[in-house]
């Protein structure tokens, strides 16, 4: 995979041992959960409530 938007999909990929069907499950999670969390992230950024980003980014599973 190549580098996108300042990932490295291969070391990705790397981290969960070359299983790409893991990749793909923990991705469509991923895509799934993050639209819930996403206006908590957006408001938070601009008011450098960088606690509040942590903490949506993190909860998104």
């Amino acid at each position: 995979m190549a580098s996108s938007g300042g990932m490295d999909w291969s070391e990705v990929l790397e981290r969960l041992g070359g299983d790409e069907e893991l990749w793909k499950e923990l991705a469509t999670i991923f895509l799934e959960s993050s639209p819930d969390r996403m206006p908590q992230m957006e408001q938070a950024m601009p008011e450098q409530d960088l606690l509040g980003v942590e903490k949506a980014a993190h909860a998104i599973t």
